[in-house]
């Protein structure tokens, strides 16, 4: 019992919400990292802005490409600048 006890709060820790993360950015296109299974409309919103705020730095708007599985069940996504 006290072994399962100690497993909770670091599955609880992992249940966690991960922030988008910029992984790549060259200009032309932005990927965004994130930890979404379902790219729920709430995640794409985030995913969007983000996109976004880094294509807005070279005076592009963003528009979402492509999506890739990555391991440890992180996500990224693919924007291109435009």
């Amino acid at each position: 019992m006290k072994r399962f006890l100690a497993i909770v709060p670091i599955l609880a820790l992992s249940a966690c919400d991960v922030p988008p993360v910029v992984t790549d950015f060259n200009g032309s296109s932005v990927a965004i990292q994130g930890a979404d299974i379902t790219y729920s409309p709430e995640f794409k919103a985030r995913y969007d802005a983000e996109a976004q705020r880094i294509c807005g730095r070279v005076g592009k708007t963003a528009e979402y490409a492509s999506s890739q599985a990555m391991p440890n069940y992180l996500y990224s996504h693919l924007y291109l600048c435009l």
